[in-house]
């Protein structure tokens, strides 16, 4: 029995190691089904984009106020970023998210890394990384603001924070 036992564990782990390629996604532990060749709405908030950053693609939303046509345009106003917990996405802040947007106030809200339907890279996730993340994402998209509304939940709160 016992010998039976061990044959049947040694071919799971070779059918494993053969197979391993198939049980892997081409951005990490994560992927997300959507099409490259558009943007589409994964969730209610609006246009749902995508960004490549140093770890993967990153899905965010940004919407600007009336009073800003463009993501180039320039202003004072203050953008207000939203940044969710560890085991939540974005949607955490739909309803906060299009308060200030029906208050024509510019906001921007986006997935970490590993959450939602952004990359999950194969690093270690820590709150460091998060914060890269959004110094990366800020710099990317460059967003003409001078200053910024920081808001979070949970584990976002000390992303915020550093």
């Amino acid at each position: 029995m016992l010998y039976a036992i061990t044959i049947l564990i040694a071919a799971g782990v070779g059918f494993i190691y053969k197979f391993r390629e198939r049980f892997t996604f081409k951005y990490g532990r994560l992927s997300r089904p959507y099409n490259e060749a558009s943007t589409v709405d994964l969730t209610q908030m609006g246009t749902d984009q995508f960004i490549e950053l140093s770890f993967g693609k990153v899905h965010y939303i940004y919407r600007a106020s009336s009073t800003k046509t463009s993501i180039s345009s320039s202003s004072s106003s203050k953008l207000n970023i939203f940044v969710h917990g560890f085991s939540i996405p974005m949607q955490i802040w739909q309803d906060v998210f299009q308060s200030l947007v029906d208050d024509n106030q510019s906001c921007l809200i986006f997935d970490l890394y590993g959450r939602g339907w952004s990359d999950a890279p194969f690093v270690p996730m820590s709150v460091d990384l998060f914060v890269s993340q959004l110094a990366e994402l800020l710099y990317a998209l460059n967003l003409p603001y001078q200053e910024y509304n920081l808001f979070g939940v949970s584990m976002g709160g000390i992303i915020i924070q550093r």
